[in-house]
């Protein structure tokens, strides 16, 4: 969704599903026809994804490229290589339909649904009954073309310009066209259906693809959900306001966290004013090169770390933790969320990024609208906010290639069997998303997770429970588990 962020798993999940080994493998190996044309698959002797150490040299793990138009309305023309990675079910023969997962972003690498599947429980939550797809949409990862901008004193419009004049054709980056690659990959590995998990800017892929290429769908679980049609600019600031009113409100409702983290908004409100007045730098790691390096940081700054940490259940019990720690001069976790950050940068395409927002996620404001999004906005957020809105309608406005201001995406209307999930937490794809889209869908049934953030299946071991269980079978599993739900508050000693 926006604000580039991408998906980053858990290992707390990981924890609360447990490390039990894997089951004896019994299943043969994809079989996938030698083709001409496009879609093909193209089998490969190297994984490009992460590949669990249980699984090198297997049969039951393939890789290769699903080979696509750049343009599917001409199907003759320049060709992109999308990086796939099938987990074979593990026991009986291959299914005829398989599990896909879609990530967000938009521009977010799949590596991280690859290193989530190292771990064995996971992989076998998932392949008990079928095969998994993971893959790199256009432009992304390990995809080809991969869209990075290298140098990094080159801004990424200028980087969009450059890939523009090198024959790289930018409008082709959206998200229908990113719906007929997951048909086609579908048809190039042999499956007659698809179930589908799609998590944030992954929903709105997943709702493209319900709606041209329903033949395609078995099933699909929407978590974080974007609506089709909604603009990205206009909802984020109000999202994040009453996400973190709620954690606000979360606490003080709590009796050890209010005792411990008391007047938690006013703490959070002096900070941004003291370090807009005065802005400190703080040292932390760069983990490509594991590097120290410096990085200041204002209100405004504290304001984005707040944002996203807070599109992660598992970070959510730490926010109070992290302000007062910042408010008592200690730095610890602010510089341990800052090279976080940098990797979570480092793994989402910019030019991707922009090329679908500007196409189907943004549309032009005129500064009284823009205004206008901030009514009821916390006032400690709502200048960073905005300067955010600003930069995405100026880099968008100018962005080449880009269908920029066209008229939005219709909602979508279908029967096919679906799973939405919202969470109060979540700072970006609030509730009324989930709720918006849930209400157009026929055959589906809508859970708001009382205790999560953003991607809830993806980073807490209930909503995880139940989209796998939905994935599986089409039929809704127990939720009972959803009125155990609650924030786990950190209480350490800072000093």
């Amino acid at each position: 969704m926006s604000r580039k962020a991408t998906l980053i798993i858990s290992l707390v999940l990981v924890a609360a599903i447990g490390f039990g080994g894997a089951p004896t493998l019994a299943a043969p190996p994809l079989m996938v026809a030698a083709q001409a044309g496009v879609p093909r698959f193209v089998d490969t002797n190297s994984c490009a994804f992460t590949v669990p150490p249980a699984l090198v040299g297997s049969r039951y793990l393939v890789c290769g490229y699903v080979v696509v138009p750049e343009l599917h309305r001409q199907p003759n023309g320049r060709t992109l290589r999308l990086a796939v990675q099938v987990y074979k079910r593990y026991t009986g023969p291959s299914p005829v339909s398989a599990e896909i997962l879609l990530q967000g972003g938009p521009g977010g690498s799949s590596e991280v649904f690859a290193q989530l599947f190292s771990y064995r429980n996971v992989r076998t939550s998932f392949t008990t009954s079928h095969d998994v797809i993971v893959f790199d949409q256009r432009g992304t990862g390990h995809s080809q073309p991969s869209l990075d901008c290298p140098a990094a004193s080159q801004t990424t419009l200028a980087c969009a310009q450059a890939l523009q004049s090198q024959g790289i054709n930018l409008a082709a980056y959206n998200t229908a066209e990113d719906a007929a690659d997951v048909n086609d990959i579908r048809i190039a590995l042999g499956y007659a259906k698809l179930d589908v998990y799609g998590v944030s800017y992954g929903t709105l892929l997943a709702q493209v693809l319900m709606r041209d290429h329903p033949e395609a769908v078995r099933d699909v679980v929407l978590d974080s959900v974007v609506p089709l049609g909604t603009d990205a600019d206009l909802g984020a600031s109000s999202a994040f306001s009453n996400a973190l009113t709620n954690l606000f409100s979360a606490c003080a409702a709590d009796a050890t966290c209010s005792a411990t983290y008391p007047d938690l908004h006013g703490v959070f409100s002096r900070l941004v004013a003291s370090l807009n007045s005065r802005p400190i730098r703080i040292n932390t790691t760069d983990p490509a090169t594991g590097k120290t390096i410096t990085q200041p940081v204002d209100g405004s700054t504290l304001v984005q770390i707040l944002h996203e940490g807070m599109y992660y259940t598992s970070e959510l019990g730490a926010l109070p933790l992290l302000l007062y720690q910042v408010n008592d001069g200690n730095y610890t976790i602010l510089s341990q969320i800052l090279s976080a950050n940098i990797g979570t940068n480092e793994s989402v395409s910019d030019v991707v990024y922009y090329s679908v927002e500007c196409s189907d996620m943004v549309r032009a404001l005129t500064p009284d609208q823009i205004s206008a999004s901030m009514n009821g906005v916390l006032p400690e957020i709502a200048s960073a906010e905005k300067s955010q809105v600003v930069d995405s309608q100026n880099v968008c406005r100018d962005w080449p290639g880009s269908n920029f201001n066209q008229p939005p995406l219709d909602p979508l209307y279908s029967d096919l069997p679906a799973l939405v999930l919202g969470a109060d937490f979540d700072p970006i794809t609030p509730p009324i998303y989930s709720r918006e889209v849930n209400a157009n869908l026929s055959n589906s049934t809508y859970v708001e997770l009382p205790a999560d953030a953003h991607a809830s299946a993806l980073s807490d071991s209930c909503p995880f429970s139940l989209m796998v269980g939905f994935l599986s079978t089409a039929t809704l599993p127990d939720t009972s588990c959803v009125a155990n739900e609650q924030i786990n508050f950190a209480y350490l000693t800072w000093s």
